[in-house]
């Protein structure tokens, strides 16, 4: 494949040829350093002379190769944490499908192409893919570079070869390891007013569903009440944030409060870098506006970003996440729209430059701000946020847009439904950075049946039941959006049947099916047997679909939906006549010689998450954190001899259930144990 590398410099652009090895363009040595990392490459640059620069690109021919584009089909990565990812053929005549950033993988039959930044330290980049061409950017916003300095620029990993979501997994995990990430926080769990009340809130409307929650969903871990905008006395765009007095009399102190008797903790919505012109405060911080030639362009509407290398705006908003937090008492912040301080979104996505450094370290310098203003214990999702650059600060990142849209169904917008849809594709597709770089929120879980304004969702209840799986599956954020006082009792139970969560994220099986991913799988440990959970989504509205789980020799099947075993199957499970907008869960456990704990009917995962098996020398030992008085369901060959222990006590009566080819399904109770424990 022939590599051009092009610079654009001062309304000029140079074109030489890239190697792999060191080479120049127009007075500009380029180095390129093969890094420690297999397919990874730094490149950097001297000038020989004071020049401005625009922008640095490899250009990739990737056509040259004889792909054809009916049958090539590459990831759309989009520009943040809300932009629409999605695979996208190679014939599809929307030339903006082909813009990214952070990584782009490319498959066309056998053929593989990947590509990813490594580094976000002080360059935007982006990927450029159009009619078989890729173009990798480096921005270097116009700024005059000097004669003999050396400037490092963001590290590209190039592959061909590696299967998309092997190299993905492979990525985020160098990521992690880069950034230092060792750990992360508890998922949250609970309720959030934004897609159900949207800035329209008040204190009786936030107490009165914490009062359900707390009621209903705390004994299965749901503690969070995040409170979106609208809880402020201003605009959501401001560099100030104090409690609304008519909507909330009594402050965000004393709310907090409120929620902590009920065991509750509270989680506010917060802009950060931005400002609105209808703000009070706009006229005292106008000259903080950022001016790209001293020109007041907006980022979107009437909304402007704030110069935030300027010591005084990143002092006021450390002031304000610090008084939320220390003063208020959030422990958990959604921040908003950050991607506006490197490009304006609403304005052909133009960058954003500053006159101190580059825009990538001003940006990292200032959400850095954010988190040492209220400390590593308190949870941050980056929402509206550039992903790589927000790696190794946020906790958490939005995986999808706002999944409630006003005005969905009218021209120029997608349906209710389409919308859920691609919303669900974002958290499958971005799955490889959960539980690695980030904890993903594949945003609100939707149960209701009632409408929400001009949002076009009705939700039936199995289509209630496919958001909720795929919300589940993302291993990520469960808050439900809905007004719970409105909610039928098997609509709650939607909801309560896919918490606590599970944590892991369910990966595409094929990563380029297209138009949509219909088939996922989670690999699940701490388990004696291959424990697979697997989601079978028909996104069709026309058709019912017949879809095939394949596995190696026998196995169990479990509904994770109903908890019905579903029986014993060689090599494949069909799952026949999947509806229109319904999906189907189920639990794969292969048969092993031994006995093996199969599942329990606690929630949509089965015990995957609260219990955990180790079998050796003849001993099954079982440990249950599941809900008190739940049986477990057990497989038991017909000629075992062995012990079975439960919390560390001797199983001794086993209730028959089922019998299969070479043994029984049994179910044991607590209560059958021996009081004796045993190490």
């Amino acid at each position: 494949m022939r590599i051009k590398s092009s610079l654009y410099s001062e309304g000029e652009v140079y074109t030489s040829l890239f190697t792999g090895e060191n080479f120049s363009i127009a007075d500009i040595d380029f180095s390129v350093k093969k890094t420690e990392i297999c397919d990874e490459y730094e490149l950097s640059f001297v000038p020989h002379r004071d020049i401005s620069l625009d922008f640095f690109y490899l250009i990739f021919d990737i056509a040259e190769n004889g792909l054809k584009a009916e049958d090539t089909y590459y990831y759309q990565s989009g520009i943040s944490t809300n932009s629409f990812a999605r695979i996208v053929r190679a014939d599809n005549p929307d030339t903006g499908m082909g813009s990214g950033r952070d990584i782009f993988m490319l498959k066309s039959g056998l053929y593989t192409f990947n590509a990813a930044f490594s580094t976000f330290n002080r360059f935007y980049t982006f990927f450029m893919f159009d009619k078989g061409v890729l173009n990798i950017g480096w921005s270097l916003e116009g700024k005059k570079v000097k004669k003999g300095e050396r400037y490092v620029l963001e590290r590209i990993i190039l592959n061909e070869g590696s299967e998309a979501l092997s190299f993905f997994e492979s990525y985020t995990a160098l990521l992690r390891d880069r950034l230092g990430i060792c750990k992360m926080k508890a998922v949250p769990c609970g309720w959030s007013s934004w897609s159900c009340y949207a800035n329209g809130i008040d204190e009786e409307k936030i107490l009165t569903n914490a009062e359900i929650i707390s009621r209903e969903f705390a004994d299965r871990g749901a503690s969070l009440i995040q409170v979106d905008d609208g809880w402020q006395n201003s605009t959501s765009f401001d560099i100030k944030w104090d409690s609304n007095k008519d909507s909330f009399p009594a402050g965000m102190k004393d709310l907090c409060a409120k929620l902590k008797a009920r065991g509750l903790s509270l989680g506010l919505w917060m802009s950060a870098g931005l400002i609105s012109a209808d703000t009070e405060n706009f006229k005292t911080y106008e000259k903080y506006i950022n001016r790209p030639n001293g020109e007041l362009i907006s980022s979107f509407g009437n909304v402007f970003p704030l110069d935030i290398s300027a010591t005084e705006i990143v002092d006021k908003t450390k002031e304000a996440f610090l008084r939320s937090n220390s003063e208020y008492g959030a422990i958990y912040f959604k921040v908003d729209f950050l991607v506006n301080t490197l490009c304006r979104m609403g304005n052909g996505e133009s960058l954003v430059f500053y006159e101190t450094d580059y825009s990538v370290a001003v940006y990292k310098k200032f959400i850095k701000a954010i988190r040492e203003a209220v400390g590593e214990d308190v949870f941050l999702l980056a929402c509206g946020a550039p992903i790589g650059e927000s790696a190794g600060i946020f906790d958490a990142i939005r995986t999808s847009p706002d999944i409630v849209w006003g005005g969905a169904g009218t021209p120029g917008r997608p349906d209710g439904w389409l919308i859920l849809v691609l919303d669900c594709q974002n958290a499958i597709y971005r799955s490889p950075y959960h539980g690695k770089v980030f904890i993903n929120d594949p945003d609100a879980l939707l149960t209701r049946e009632y409408g929400w304004g001009d949002d076009g969702l009705h939700l039936t209840e199995e289509e209630a039941l496919t958001r909720a799986t795929a919300v589940a599956f993302s291993g990520g954020h469960i808050l439900i959006n809905d007004i719970m006082s409105d909610l039928s009792d098997a609509r709650k139970s939607i909801f309560r049947n896919i918490i606590p969560p599970y944590g892991k994220a369910a990966r595409p099986v094929d990563f380029f099916e297209y138009p949509y991913s219909t088939h996922t799988v989670i690999d699940v440990d701490e388990k004696s047997t291959k424990t697979e959970i697997h989601a079978l989504y028909n996104w069709d509205g026309k058709t019912s679909v017949d879809k095939v789980v394949s596995f190696d020799g026998r196995a169990l099947v479990t509904d994770c939906h109903t908890g019905a075993f579903l029986g014993e199957y060689e090599s494949q499970y069909v799952c026949k006549g999947i509806n229109p907008h319904e999906c189907r869960a189920l639990c794969i456990k292969k048969i092993e010689s031994h006995p093996f704990f199969v599942y329990c009917n606690e929630n949509i995962y089965l015990g995957c998450g609260s219990v955990c098996e180790k079998y050796e020398d003849g001993v099954l030992k079982i440990f249950s954190v599941a809900e008190a008085g739940l049986p477990l369901f057990v497989y038991i060959p017909k000629e075992f001899t062995g012990e079975i222990y439960l919390n560390g006590m001797n199983v001794k009566n086993y209730e028959f259930v089922q019998t299969l080819s070479n043994g029984n399904l049994c179910k044991i109770f607590c209560e059958d144990c021996e009081k004796a424990k045993k190490d």
